[in-house]
């Protein structure tokens, strides 16, 4: 069951990319500016930029798919839960205040967290296909900052906040 938990991360990481990879290419970015202007982005602000964008060219498949994926996957409960793991099921519960306690849970079996996931990854391939983006395109997309784990590309001093301390 842990194997379909770590797909849908996995596809989660995906998804994030593909929204990088559509506000590169919308906006005629060069990767490493892509990489520069969402590395720092929560997720919701790729969607809206990667959304906005696209409605410039009126690819309303591309926006529904987004949307249903951001809906229907529920990140935020599977990724910001307490996650209760029984004999035989995985149970997310979420937390939220906002003037007031709520509690939100979905609990998962086996084959209930294979369907979810699979439907994710069926929503992938057709937003994929949507805007030409492919595996090809994310593993590029993801070297761009190979360059960058042995030297800083941008600067060759420490951030000012790092200095003062």
């Amino acid at each position: 069951m842990w194997q379909h938990y770590a797909t849908v991360l996995v596809l989660w990481n995906v998804f994030e990319s593909l929204l990088e990879i559509s506000i590169m290419r919308e906006a005629k970015l060069a990767p490493l500016q892509a990489v520069i202007i969402c590395s720092g982005l929560p997720f919701e602000r790729k969607a809206s930029i990667a959304r906005s964008l696209l409605a410039l060219r009126d690819a309303t498949n591309a926006i529904r798919l987004i949307n249903r994926i951001t809906q229907e996957v529920s990140r935020n409960l599977l990724i910001h839960a307490q996650i209760r793991a029984g004999e035989n099921t995985i149970t997310f519960r979420k937390i939220e205040t906002d003037q007031r306690l709520k509690v939100k849970e979905k609990t998962f079996n086996v084959e209930t967290l294979e369907a979810h996931y699979r439907a994710f990854s069926k929503l992938m391939d057709e937003l994929m296909a949507d805007l030409g983006i492919y595996d090809d395109a994310i593993v590029s997309y993801g070297r761009t900052t190979n360059s960058l784990l042995s030297k800083s590309a941008t600067s060759p001093n420490e951030p000012s906040s790092k200095r003062a301390e």
